[in-house]
């Protein structure tokens, strides 16, 4: 029997109420299961790609570290520092997160290797949404323009150092990150703890005229405890890895050697819930599909003896079952075609409006 015959019996097998509520079971398994597929792939992409740890590590544990990050799947270590300061411009204010780390690590994060300021003057890169997170007593937004968001040549004065930001890469991070080397980072702090007055930054650019903002740190006794202190305390690194494939293998490394990693990291839980995720949802597509299975079957069957002598017919003209089969294959290929059809349209509509 020619395939065209066999699609205009299968469209009468199909032209039943019933057909309707089998293509809707269709359409949410396959919409469940392309939203599966994509977490996986994303999770898989995701995974691929190079991953971070921060641990501490103490002074005793130098050497132990040293044998770590000379695994192959290590592609970067570097001092972390951190500490969570206030940035005030202008009546608007947020939190800003500084940073210290290498230079390497610094080229390499911003593509900016071969190019970072020289001189003793230093500096720090800011990356975010900064007018995101400036804000006024009020709640209103700091209101810059495109202009306004390149922030070079802009300098802190402090006593006894002062500090240039040199750019302002944004992004969609929810805070206000100040990148600078280790190095600029203790002559920040120490600058900090030393001055009563809050760090100073004159901006300058071809938009603005000089003006004036300030970052204050915290209270001056919690600086100074940190500071003295901080000679007493282990490091922090940021362990690099080239393969997010290795994270929990490293994890386990730097834990059964006593080198505690620092929070939970935040590849992790993005890739626990993407699996969670794609697996539910994998799941709930594998029910609903299979599911639908004696729907399709039952309608066949009911089909096919309320249509008996038609049936007969079919099997007296082709020598037996075969053509009856095609046209009932026909018949699972166009449901399979609605399914994916409609589940696609379905994802896309979702992610258009929601």
């Amino acid at each position: 029997m020619k395939l065209s015959v066999c699609f205009r019996f299968a469209k009468k097998i199909l032209a039943q109420p019933s057909t309707v509520f089998i293509t809707c079971i269709l359409i949410f398994g396959c919409y469940w299961l392309f939203g599966g597929a994509a977490e996986m792939i994303g999770l898989y992409t995701a995974m691929a790609s190079p991953a971070e740890i921060v641990c501490t590590v103490s002074e005793e544990n130098e050497a132990l570290f040293s044998q770590i990050i000379s695994d192959q799947s290590v592609r970067m270590a570097t001092v972390w520092k951190q500490s969570e300061q206030q940035i005030n411009y202008h009546g608007y204010s947020g939190r800003i997160i500084l940073i210290g780390c290498s230079e390497p690590y610094l080229a390499d994060r911003f593509g900016t290797e071969g190019h970072m300021p020289s001189g003793a003057m230093p500096y720090i890169l800011l990356e975010g949404c900064v007018e995101n997170e400036l804000s006024d007593e009020e709640g209103e937004k700091f209101p810059l323009d495109a202009g306004t968001l390149n922030m070079q040549q802009a300098n802190i004065e402090t006593t006894g150092t002062a500090v240039r930001i040199w750019h302002v890469f944004s992004d969609t991070s929810e805070a206000l990150y100040a990148y600078t080397t280790s190095e600029n980072y203790d002559a920040i702090m120490n600058a900090a703890v030393s001055s009563q007055n809050p760090i100073t930054v004159s901006i300058k650019d071809s938009e603005m005229q000089d003006s004036d903002a300030q970052i204050q740190n915290g209270e001056q006794s919690d600086m100074q405890t940190m500071a003295q202190n901080e000679t007493e305390q282990p490091e922090n690194y940021l362990i690099q890895l080239r393969r997010g494939f290795d994270l929990n293998r490293i994890e386990s490394l730097l834990d059964q050697n006593g080198l505690s990693t620092v929070g939970e990291q935040s590849d992790t839980r993005q890739w626990e819930r993407m699996k969670k995720d794609g697996t539910q949802q994998i799941l709930l597509a594998a029910v609903t599909l299979i599911c639908a299975c004696p729907f399709i079957w039952g309608q066949e069957q009911l089909w096919t003896l309320r249509h008996q002598p038609f049936a007969e017919y079919i099997r007296q003209c082709s020598g037996g079952d075969r053509a009856l089969k095609k046209i009932l294959r026909v018949c699972r290929i166009l449901y399979m075609l609605a399914g994916a059809i409609g589940g696609a349209a379905v994802m896309a509509f979702i992610s258009i409006f929601f």
